[in-house]
Order: structure tokens, then C-alpha cells, then sequence
């Protein structure tokens, strides 16, 4: 399944909100579960310390590409595979205004990160989180510490997605990172926290 297939009804789903200027009611930090199956906020400290490895950067005024904001290298080190000699590529995409970023190597590209932005005003990180934890169909997890919201989740179909969303630079900025069930949730909250501070 390609992962504008899987996302496109997130993102329909958020948009719509924004449209009809309703937003979801706000709902409760989900119970946390082990730090191996759910995102923590401590989580991803360590990994941004590394020298040379993760690239120090300031927030973007303006997002032109998802892989500027994590490269193929930089997420190999947040998911502890950067010892391992597997080449593994980031191709950059544009569609419908969002960026996207697909990670892997010629034969399997199981990592994707999309970046969306909007300028209108009444479209909130909240309201844009809420709408997609509203759109997953499947039980998920509110993730402190990561943008003004995040929200964590495993599809029916075996893929982990995190979202999280912040305003920056007068817009509403949303991160969506997935990979495959088997990445352990703190990695997934790595990811996030490091391109959510770089937007």
C-alpha cells in the first residue's frame, strides 16, 4: 500500500475540519504503555547528543522538502542501525502542497515522513492531531512532549504511525512519521521530536 494511500484520509479528514471550522473535542492522555510499544517524552534525548551523527538545526520559515528536515542518514541513527551498511536512500515528493520524504533501499522503502503546513488561522496543532487520531479507526495514544500535540498509533495493517503538530512561523505545522510495527515506539517519538524542532 503506497503511503499517500494510507494518509490521504488523514489528511482529507483534517482538512474538512478546518473547512467547516469545527473542531474535535479535546480528549485525555491515553494510559502509557512500556516504553517499547508507546512513545514516552524522555524518549530521544540521548540520540540528538550524538556528535556528528544528527545535524543541529533552527526551524525552517519555509518547509521545501521533508528530506531536508531528516536525512536518510540521520534517520538510520535515530533507529539504531547506523553501524549497519545497508544504503538506504530518501526520496523527496510533493504532492498536494504536502512534502514527503520515502526512506529505503531499492527493494523496500518502509519508512515515509510527510510535512504539511496551513495558514489558516483557526486550523490549530490540536485540531489537526484530533483529526487524525478521529480518521485512524484504531485505538491510539496521546504522546506529551513532542509540539503542541502528538498523537501514536499501530494500523490494522501493521504500520506505526506518530503525528505531532506545532505553530510556527504563523503557520500550523503538522509531522507524520511511519514505519514499519517492529520500530519500537520511542523511536518513533525520536523522529518526531527531532523534525518537529526543526519546523
Amino acid at each position: 500500500m503506497s503511503f499517500k494511500v494510507l494518509f490521504a484520509p488523514l489528511l482529507v479528514a483534517a482538512a474538512s475540519l478546518t473547512a467547516c471550522g469545527q473542531g474535535t473535542p479535546d480528549t485525555p492522555d491515553a494510559a502509557k504503555s512500556p516504553a517499547s510499544a508507546s512513545p514516552t517524552a524522555s524518549a530521544g534525548a540521548g540520540a540528538s547528543r550524538r556528535p556528528g551523527a544528527i545535524r543541529s538545526l533552527r526551524p525552517v520559515a519555509k518547509i521545501t522538502s521533508a528530506c531536508a528536515l531528516l536525512t536518510a542518514a540521520e534517520l538510520k541513527t535515530l533507529l539504531g542501525g547506523s553501524s549497519s551498511r545497508t544504503a538506504i536512500t530518501a526520496t523527496p515528493k510533493i504532492s498536494d502542497g504536502d512534502h514527503e520524504c520515502i526512506y529505503g533501499t531499492k527493494t523496500a522503502k518502509p519508512f515515509a515522513l510527510v510535512v504539511t503546513t496551513s495558514s489558516t488561522r483557526a486550523f490549530t496543532p490540536q485540531k489537526s492531531i484530533n483529526a487524525i487520531a478521529n480518521a485512524a479507526h484504531v485505538k491510539t495514544r496521546r504522546v506529551p512532549g513532542i509540539g503542541s500535540a502528538a498523537v501514536f498509533y499501530i494500523t490494522d495493517g501493521g504500520v506505526g504511525l506518530i503525528a505531532a503538530g506545532k505553530k510556527s512561523y504563523g503557520q500550523t505545522r503538522t509531522v507524520i512519521f511511519s514505519a514499519p510495527k517492529v520500530v519500537p515506539g520511542r523511536k518513533f517519538a525520536e523522529v518526531a521530536r527531532l523534525v518537529i524542532s526543526r519546523i
